[in-house]
């Protein structure tokens, strides 16, 4: 059975600014998250994503930041699913190679691009 935890952005913060708060006291970050984890109730890989999360919205590592990130997909993925142009580039699904390969298997809905640009 799979346990699905949504912890509010406020846990997360908490969690968050408690690694930082308390790396001196470890030989490293990683020994910091998993002692800090199991307090909040989640798993030690969880809260080292919303670290790596963190330290790339405040610019520390680099990346996309989450805001980069949901406009991104808010104006891409619906251009998608549309067809529609975006900046000079045509967006269409197309059927996959070999639909049956993996999807019976697996029980999965494999999603392809073809991107077609407007010279």
């Amino acid at each position: 059975m799979k346990k699905t935890n949504e912890f509010s952005p406020e846990v997360k913060e908490r969690a968050v600014r408690m690694v930082y708060e308390h790396r001196g006291e470890y030989p490293s970050q990683w020994a910091a998250i998993e002692s800090i984890a199991p307090k909040i109730g989640c798993a030690p890989q969880t809260l080292h994503e919303w670290v790596r999360k963190h330290e790339i919205d405040t610019g520390m590592r680099d990346g996309v930041s989450s805001e980069e990130h949901e406009r991104i997909n808010g104006k891409l993925l619906p251009a998608i699913r549309q067809g529609k142009h975006y900046g000079g580039v045509t967006l269409t699904k197309k059927p996959p190679q070999n639909p049956g390969r993996f999807t019976k298997r697996f029980k999965i809905n494999p999603i392809h691009y073809k991107v077609e640009l407007n010279t």
